[in-house]
This record gives structure tokens, C-alpha cells and sequence, in this order.
């Protein structure tokens, strides 16, 4: 078994060459260094020791050839892209501070002592901007209007203000990087980017309050429209609705329209009685006109018009179940016109049902309206 004898020089070399190439596995340095005993001993041979060179420059070809990055590279790399990062930012603060040394009084410490509110105002600004981008049109002074938009506010500035002395986790890691400068700064500037539009939602909020005071104004005054809170009563022209009377595009009377709102929500009126009048002003204390819901085959349903009713005694103020299978049933009566004008719009068609002559009593009621919760 022969020894191969390294000479001092290569050895030296070698070592160094293996130092650079730490950074790498086991087998992706056996890959670069496999045979290479054997080749410089050639090339001492050949040329001479100083045929070597570098030992730094060739270690850095073998990578090359091999195409693998040096880990050490990749690092200095980072640390130069920080260091220019930390530069430029630098220098644009110099320029910032040197414009505001020229302006009158001493304005940079006066903004670096009102650091603090900025960071408070920040939060708010987040929070706010959360609320409009989650499909809100206008905006309160407490965010949502509610308890847990003040927590959240709470939350928010003190990450806001923690993140403004660097003492936010778990950026505290990061402190004083070059990234975490860049991330600030992109905040600050999305921040100032979305005061637009904060102001706009508090001034949707001004709008908002006008057009409800405008509302309640004419409610109370004229009884345009209204709903209670207890059971759904409408109101028109200040006097509560106690049943609808809906007509087709011909202007002809429709029985048994169901009527729901945009959410799907049944448009309902709890049909009162009525009081029934004998003459001018002149009640009969021991009648009243009764209204009665239609039925789904499970449930009542007060969305049903026009509402039939029928004129029963005072004493009985609910509706009566066995009322359709006696000689005094209830019919659907009182529509306020025997017809209305015809109605179109170009380009839509209008619904073709027509009413049978019987589904309802003709001719309008005359007698006053007086609505009651019980009979009169």
C-alpha cells in the first residue's frame, strides 16, 4: 500500500481551500474536492508550487463550477441591502430635518414632542378604515357605535404606540433593522393615504343624521310612512294603516296580493277593528268591523291583502277561527276605488291574473275609519 506524500505547500493550500468551503455538506464538498489531491500534485509537478495561486480564487472557481452560492456571500448581501436601505432613509430624514430647521420656530421638535398622538391618531385612522372596507358607508366618533369597536380602538392604539417606541412583540426582534424602517414608514404613509377617506365616512355620518332628523321631521309632521316597534303597524298620512288595498297595472282590484320587503320580510299591518258608525259621528257601542288573516295551511299570515273582515259584536274583539263556516263570514270589501288609471312603463311586461267579480264585496266604503284595539 503506497502513502502519498503531501507536500507542505499544498497541504496549506488545501486547508485553506476547505475553509471556504465549510459553509457546505459533507456531500456536496466530497462532490467538489473529490481527486483534487491528485490533480495539484500533477500541477506542482508540471509547474511548479506556484502554479497553486490563491487558494481563496480557486476555492471560489471549484464553487462556481459546481454552482453553488456561498452562504457567507448570501449574508454579506443581505447586510449590504440593509446598509443601503439604513442610508437612504437617513439621508431622507436629513433632507426633512434640514427643510424644517428653515421654517420659522422649532418645528422639527415640535413634531418629534407630537409623536405620541400621531401613533394614537394612527389606530384610529386602522380601525376606522377596517370599518369602511368592511362595507360601512359612514362613520361614528366610537368606531361601530358599540362596546367592542371601543375595545378594539383600545387594542389597536396600544400596538400603535408600542410599535412606535419599538417595543412591539414579537418585532422587537427586528429592532433597528432596515426592514422593520421600511414597514413603519409603508404604515405611516397608508396612514396619511387613508385620512380622505376617514373624513369622508364622518361626513356620510353628518349625512346620515341629517336625512334621519329630515325623516322623523316628516313623519311627525305629515305621517308619511312608519313602522312601530311592537307589531309592525303602518302609518300614511299620520293615521295607522289598517289594510292595503293593492290594484293592477289596469287599474283593476287584486285580491290576495302577499306583499314582502327587500330582505324578504313580510309587509304586514295587524288589521284593528274598526269602529262601525250608524250616522254622522254616531257609533254603534255594540258592533265593530273585526279583520281577519289569511292562512298558509300553518300559520296566520297579516301580509295577505286586501284583509277580510266582517262586522260582529263588541264583545268579541279577536278574530273568531269557526267565523268562515257561519252564515256572517268575513269578505274582503271597502277597496277605495272601483278602479284606478292604468298604469305602464316601456319595455315591461305587467302581471295578467284577473280577480273574479265575486272574490270581492264592490263598491267603497263611505263611513269614517276609527281604529281600535277592541271593540268599540
Amino acid at each position: 500500500m503506497s502513502t502519498v506524500v503531501i507536500a507542505p505547500e499544498l497541504q496549506k493550500f488545501l486547508e485553506v481551500v476547505r475553509a471556504e468551503l465549510s459553509d457546505l455538506d459533507a456531500e456536496e464538498q466530497r462532490e467538489i474536492t473529490d481527486g483534487l489531491v491528485a490533480d495539484l500534485t500533477d500541477l506542482i509537478d508540471d509547474q511548479g508550487i506556484e502554479a497553486l495561486g490563491d487558494p481563496v480564487a480557486y476555492a471560489a472557481e471549484l464553487r462556481q463550477a459546481a454552482g453553488l452560492v456561498s452562504a457567507r456571500k448570501q449574508v454579506r448581501e443581505r447586510v449590504a441591502v440593509g446598509i443601503r436601505v439604513h442610508a437612504v432613509l437617513d439621508a431622507a430624514k436629513a433632507r426633512c430635518r434640514h427643510v424644517l430647521e428653515g421654517l420659522p420656530g422649532d418645528v422639527d421638535e415640535l413634531l418629534t414632542s407630537l409623536q405620541p398622538a400621531w401613533w394614537v391618531v394612527r389606530a384610529y385612522i386602522a380601525v376606522q378604515s377596517v370599518l369602511l372596507s368592511s362595507g360601512g358607508w359612514s362613520l361614528s366618533p366610537v368606531p361601530d357605535d358599540s362596546i367592542s369597536g371601543a375595545l378594539a380602538l383600545l387594542v389597536v392604539v396600544a400596538a400603535s404606540v408600542q410599535l412606535g417606541r419599538g417595543r412591539l412583540w414579537p418585532l422587537t426582534r427586528w429592532s433597528g433593522s432596515a426592514l422593520l424602517r421600511v414597514v413603519v414608514l409603508a404604515i405611516n404613509l397608508i396612514a396619511i393615504g387613508l385620512v380622505p377617506a376617514v373624513a369622508g365616512g364622518f361626513e356620510n355620518r353628518e349625512w346620515d343624521n341629517y336625512d334621519a332628523g329630515y325623516s322623523d321631521g316628516m313623519n311627525e309632521a305629515t305621517g308619511a310612512y312608519a313602522v312601530d316597534d311592537a307589531g309592525g303597524t303602518l302609518f300614511a298620512s299620520g293615521l295607522p294603516v289598517g289594510n292595503i288595498y293593492p290594484y293592477d297595472a289596469a287599474g283593476n282590484p287584486l285580491v290576495g296580493i302577499q306583499l314582502f320587503d327587500q330582505h324578504g320580510n313580510p309587509i304586514q299591518v295587524k288589521g284593528k277593528n274598526e269602529c262601525v258608525y250608524e250616522g254622522p259621528e254616531e257609533v254603534l257601542t255594540d258592533t265593530s268591523r273585526v279583520f281577519f288573516p289569511w292562512s298558509d295551511g300553518a300559520a296566520q299570515r297579516w301580509n295577505v291583502f286586501p284583509l277580510p273582515s266582517r262586522i260582529q259584536g263588541a264583545d268579541v274583539a279577536e278574530p273568531d277561527p269557526t267565523a268562515f263556516t257561519g252564515t256572517n263570514r268575513p269578505a274582503v270589501s271597502g277597496f277605495p276605488f272601483v278602479a284606478v288609471p292604468k298604469v305602464s312603463l316601456p319595455g315591461l311586461l305587467t302581471s295578467a291574473a284577473t280577480t273574479p267579480p265575486k272574490a270581492f264585496v264592490p263598491g267603497a266604503r263611505t263611513e269614517d275609519v276609527n281604529l281600535v284595539e277592541s271593540g268599540c
